[in-house]
């Protein structure tokens, strides 16, 4: 009996190859270190020309987790690290209970400020 391994072979990879990759972004953490906040960076559009970007929001004990598609700008953690608030693509302000699912928006909110 003979065994014959096929390997396919890779695409070479150049400098053109970068621009497809994920990457990650405007990593953020709570002020109690609960929880944590970031962008993956896909490099690709939908047809419309909108970014394909993913936000996530994450427990760092790994228990919790949030995906959103719909943001623009950078969000911001509460002062008692109990909220995560950002803007949405619709000019709505977002407000994400965390730990929950619990998510609330105000519409006509084109950007905000905490202080």
């Amino acid at each position: 009996m003979t065994i014959t391994r096929l390997r396919a072979q890779k695409p070479a990879i150049d400098s053109s190859s970068y621009d497809k990759w994920p990457s990650v972004d405007g990593v953020s953490i709570s002020n109690n270190g609960r929880y944590v906040t970031y962008t993956i960076n896909s490099g690709s559009f939908l047809s419309n020309g909108v970014v394909t970007d993913k936000m996530i929001i994450e427990s760092t004990d790994g228990k919790w987790k949030m995906d959103v598609t719909a943001f623009k700008g950078s969000p911001q953690f509460s002062a008692d690290s109990k909220f995560l608030i950002f803007s949405t693509s619709k000019d709505s302000l977002c407000i994400v209970t965390l730990g929950s699912s619990r998510i609330e928006y105000i519409p006509n909110i084109s950007s905000f400020q905490l202080h």
